[in-house]
């Protein structure tokens, strides 16, 4: 398991995860469901 945003505790798997259920095609879309790189 790989941590991408220690501040919010987001994994590589989380990412992938949202991306496939969300159809993600953006930074700001993955910012915005994971609150990625906001801590």
């Amino acid at each position: 398991m790989k941590i991408v945003c220690r501040c919010e505790d987001i994994t590589e798997e989380d990412i992938i995860k949202t991306i496939d259920e969300y159809g993600c095609e953006t930074l700001a879309e993955l910012k915005q469901l994971l609150r990625l790189g906001m801590g």
